[in-house]
């Protein structure tokens, strides 16, 4: 091959090597998929992208943790707990990692394990509204519901579309029967992320312990066409009137 053609033809290789690399996905690009998908609510798809994430970087804490949240939301508790611990493992400061695997210990009662968690996640400092929101949590999970709702104001003040911190607030309102301001919150937190259905069912059942029976059926009804095994909302929506002491 004469010298002009051969230097062609390497050069359009190294151009060809540069195009493929310039085409690969990375960690990062497969862990922000994952998070769009999570957020929407394509759990399947969202697990797929963070695995994704890890085939390209293992060491990820940040993938295993949002596989974790998103193992968590399809109930897939035994595979979110190893997600979420391997997300320690790698991070030691993962607060959030804490909290959820905090959640799911106390919900297979493994109250022990819980228990030590959630006093591990309040041993950190909370820097920004995720971290307040998740000290609020475990707080809310002790019914020191004062302090819970002191950690989700400040998240509120942080960030005030944080979906989750309205969410949860609005559960210490209805704790304390303050319906109005819990339902406020709810709706904040569905503006905020109208994928959210624990918002949309937890404002049904506000509605219902106020009477306000359309409202309320309008919403477990939104909850059982996303997730019909949800058999609270069957219960509710049919009946009329909530019951009065």
């Amino acid at each position: 091959m004469s010298g002009p053609n051969l230097l062609l033809v390497i050069l359009l290789g190294v151009w060809l090597d540069v195009a493929e690399d310039s085409m690969a996905e990375t960690a990062d690009e497969a862990l922000n998929e994952g998070d769009q998908l999570l957020d929407a609510g394509k759990l399947d798809s969202a697990i797929e992208a963070f695995t994704r994430s890890l085939r390209l970087d293992p060491t990820s804490a940040a993938s295993h943790q949002s596989r974790g949240f998103a193992y968590q939301a399809k109930g897939d508790v035994r595979e979110a707990i190893a997600d979420f611990s391997e997300a320690i493992r790698l991070n030691p400061r993962l607060l959030p990692a804490y909290v959820d695997r905090g959640l799911l210990y106390e919900k297979t009662g493994n109250h022990e394990n819980a228990k030590a968690d959630f006093a591990q996640a309040l041993r950190f400092d909370a820097k920004d509204a995720n971290s307040h929101c998740a000290r609020g949590a475990v707080y809310a999970v002790l019914d020191q519901n004062e302090k819970a709702l002191a950690e989700f104001d400040e998240a509120i003040r942080l960030d005030p579309k944080h979906a989750r911190a309205h969410s949860n607030r609005g559960i210490i309102y209805v704790r304390k029967g303050e319906m109005e301001r819990a339902i406020a919150d709810y709706t904040s937190a569905i503006r905020s992320d109208p994928n959210m259905i624990d918002a949309y069912r937890a404002r049904g059942y506000a509605y219902w312990l106020t009477a306000d029976v359309d409202r309320a059926i309008t919403d477990l009804t939104f909850v059982i066409t996303r997730k019909p095994d949800e058999a609270l909302c069957y219960k509710y929506r049919g009946r009329h009137t909530p019951k009065r002491a």
